[in-house]
């Protein structure tokens, strides 16, 4: 089959099922984003001219849910991903997460390329859920998320979102086998093992996890095992005097069934807090610890690169070890919410802030307008000399559509 031909096979499949099955439900979004990156001084000493450069990029997904029978859902997505764009992301990827996707097989990244960008393809889920009165049982390509924090979650490293993603309609999926079974009427046994390429063992994962409810405060307990190494987490969420809290904390034993190196153990924690004020403002705040990072701004690629366990295997983007993130969200009218964040490195100092206004045009279309504001020293001559001042500034125009 050519490629993009699948895309034109799976959508007369699904047109034809959805004709001719009324329980079948099916639904899509189109994320449509046209951004202009700012680049800071000091990226001559790069090569890259030091002016504004503009993209476009788009992600629209048909996603197909059908019910044949009561104990069974089945659920099927595909993505298609087109992108333009004047300078190459992948010169940022150090602000993003770097993890190899935990699938056995997979269709080719892209449909086609060219010289500016290209078309990329995802076959997001294809998933079947099998329900019985004692257990939950997940099979095939789906989501699987873990932890309390709202912004850093320790003990998530399949399909990790960063801080500044703009589309965070589906988290990524995985190739797994998962089992979930009640204990009580808030609690549970999770269970499952996640496939990483041809089902090597070596580059895939298993965890067992707990989540017990105990007077209103709930407690999870994950021991996990991905590409060799072993982490071991905690989460802890509540509610004191009105406000929201949470606890997550994860230690990484590094290939701890290969070939056991402990200088790339590491640990990471995050705690926040949120309150409500009204029913339309809220304010919140998490401190996040990474052991992965390091507090000299000039060792942070050395450092990101030489720490594989850490910054290739387990999501770790953040190159220094302090972070505090707060924030504020008001909800101005029905129709318009306003939100600003702030990611601030103690160490450098630095900051990334984060300022949105978004705009429900109806109920199927949705107007954000953003932007990406980075403070601290420039990269100079003997490298970096802070995190977030390093970063582009970017301003973007993001419309979501739904169907």
């Amino acid at each position: 089959m050519k490629k993009g031909s699948f895309l034109i096979a799976a959508a007369l499949c699904l047109d034809f099922l959805y004709a001719n099955d009324p329980a079948v439900d099916l639904r899509g979004y189109s994320n449509s984003n046209i951004m202009v990156y700012s680049i800071p001084e000091g990226y001559g000493l790069l090569g890259i001219e030091e002016k504004e450069y503009f993209s476009f990029s788009n992600s629209s997904r048909i996603s197909l849910i059908t019910t044949p029978v009561e104990q069974l859902t089945i659920e099927a997505a595909y993505s298609v991903m087109p992108s333009v764009s004047e300078l190459d992301a992948s010169l940022f990827s150090f602000n993003s997460p770097s993890v190899e996707k935990y699938r056995i097989a997979d269709l080719p990244d892209n449909i086609t390329e060219y010289d500016n960008g290209g078309i990329g393809e995802n076959l997001d889920r294809l998933v079947f859920q099998i329900r019985t009165p004692f257990a939950d049982m997940t099979l095939g390509r789906q989501a699987i998320s873990f932890g309390s924090a709202r912004f850093f979650n320790p003990t998530d490293v399949f399909s990790p979102f960063s801080y500044q993603d703009l589309n965070e309609e589906e988290k990524a999926g995985v190739d797994a086998v998962r089992i979930q079974i009640p204990i009580g009427e808030m609690s549970e046994i999770d269970a499952g093992y996640i496939f990483g390429e041809y089902a090597d063992w070596k580059k895939s994962a298993a965890f067992l996890k707990g989540r017990f409810d105990i007077k209103g405060t709930e407690i999870s307990v994950i021991a996990m095992e991905y590409r060799t190494h072993l982490m071991a987490g905690l989460n802890i969420s509540s509610n004191i005097k009105g406000a929201g809290v949470w606890f997550e904390g994860a230690y990484t034993f590094a290939r701890l069934l290969d070939d056991y190196d402990n200088d790339e153990d590491f640990f990471r924690i995050s705690a926040g807090a949120e309150y409500y004020f009204t029913g339309d403002f809220y304010i919140f705040g998490e401190y996040h610890y990474s052991y992965a990072g390091t507090l000299e701004s000039r060792e942070y690629i050395l450092n990101s690169f030489e720490n594989k366990t850490a910054y290739q295997d387990s999501g770790v983007y953040l190159l220094g070890e302090h972070y505090f993130a707060p924030g504020l969200n008001w909800q101005v009218h029905p129709l318009v919410n306003l939100s600003l964040q702030v990611l601030l490195n103690c160490s450098d100092p630095s900051a990334m802030i984060i300022p949105k206004i978004s705009w429900s045009v109806d109920d199927n279309l949705m107007l954000d307008l953003g932007a990406t504001i980075n403070a601290g020293r420039r990269i100079s001559s003997k490298g970096l000399n802070s995190e977030f001042g390093s970063y582009p500034d970017s301003y973007y125009l993001s419309m979501r559509m739904y169907f």
